[in-house]
């Protein structure tokens, strides 16, 4: 029953954003442009949180057992480069 709201909230959305596309009149390219922002912030969010527990999860791992958090290291070590060529670059 918990699901029946977002599927539905899903499906009104992804059609407002069909229309949009496919019918670009001035109502329907303001619902689209509104709902890909609100897209564009809740991903955003998201990604934030899953690269913090990412983060949260190996970085406890290295310290509760460091004879078998090699492939962790690396991971972070290999997350932290990446980090930084895409800031400086």
């Amino acid at each position: 029953m918990k699901s029946i709201p977002a599927l539905l909230i899903a499906s009104v959305s992804g059609v407002l954003v069909l229309l949009g596309i496919f019918f670009p009149n001035p109502l329907f390219l303001s619902i689209k442009s509104v709902l890909f922002s609100i897209v564009m912030l809740l991903g955003s969010f998201a990604m934030i949180i899953a690269i913090i527990n990412l983060i949260s999860v190996h970085w406890n791992k290295i310290f509760s057992n460091p004879s078998q958090s090699f492939y962790s290291v690396i991971l972070l070590a290999s997350f932290l480069c990446m980090l930084f060529t895409g800031l400086i670059f």
